[in-house]
């Protein structure tokens, strides 16, 4: 259900027949908390349509989050409280980090956390864990303000493309004493950031029918066409400032043309529906 959710504001967001024609971002994120929060790696599996996950202590869920993280390549941002015992975190956050595929992802541990205090409270779920989580030294406020603050970074950088936001995340992981934390990411060095801004990467027609022109001001580099659903259907390498790739085996519908250059990339959509007119 989030994947068909943010491939279906997708679709609408280009077709004037719908009331959010033109008013979705195409970049986008997917959350959840506890079983929510597993959920969200399900739906973040082979899936390129979306920018980064995020999971508040995420629960192992049936099919595997675990396993479906081992599939997950987007940035992928955990947060965990030391003292849940309702997903601890050894059974359930840890195990979902280790597997995931993201270049860049980061697990947080915040000292004295709790499951249920990442949401409002909830008699069922705050007495549960009044029978499993003992040791809980913070209060609900404390715990969703390290929460805020940290999510509100990851997010302007991955959503808004605020370049200052992630170097101020990386230094409140090393100076905030109210967490602990394991990191690893594959950062874009600034020579790619510059190459990446200054290509001037453009596709067109969009819809497109039978092909699709690429121009850039930069090139050799790679480009990968993506299903909605995350298979990677065509790699192309582009070695002059236009070329053209056939479209005609594709069926119609979303995909998503990804421009790599070192580790940068640079997604945009695209959507192919054959007669236009």
């Amino acid at each position: 259900d989030l994947r068909f959710l943010v491939n279906a504001f997708l679709m609408d967001n280009s077709n004037n027949a719908f009331l959010l024609y033109n008013k979705i971002d195409s970049a986008s994120a997917i959350m959840g908390h506890s079983m929510g929060g597993g959920s969200s790696f399900l739906a973040s599996a082979n899936n390129n349509s979306i920018k980064t996950v995020i999971g508040f202590a995420p629960a192992e869920t049936n099919p595997s989050a675990i396993a479906a993280a081992a599939n997950v390549t987007v940035p992928a941002l955990i947060l965990s409280g030391e003292k849940d015992g309702v997903t601890p975190p050894a059974q359930h956050h840890l195990p979902i980090y280790n597997a995931l595929a993201s270049v860049c992802k980061t697990f947080v541990n915040i000292k004295g956390g709790a499951h249920c205090y990442f949401a409002k409270p909830n008699f069922n779920c705050d007495f549960g864990e009044s029978t499993s989580s003992p040791g809980i030294s913070i209060t609900r406020q404390e715990q969703q303000q390290v929460t805020y603050d940290l999510v509100g970074l990851w997010l302007n950088y991955y959503l808004k493309n605020n370049t200052n936001s992630l170097s101020v995340f990386l230094d409140s992981l090393k100076q905030s004493n109210r967490i602990t934390y394991q990191n690893s990411c594959v950062i874009p060095s600034a020579a790619e950031v510059d190459f990446l801004q200054k290509a001037g990467f453009e596709i067109f027609p969009n819809p497109a029918s039978t092909y699709l022109d690429i121009t850039s001001d930069g090139y050799p580099y790679e480009l990968k066409i993506v299903s909605a659903d995350g298979q990677w259907l065509r790699l192309v390498k582009i070695t002059e400032h236009a070329q053209r790739i056939d479209l005609s085996s594709f069926p119609d519908g979303l995909y998503f043309v990804s421009f790599h250059y070192g580790n940068t990339v640079l997604h945009k959509k695209l959507f192919i529906v054959r007669n236009l007119f």
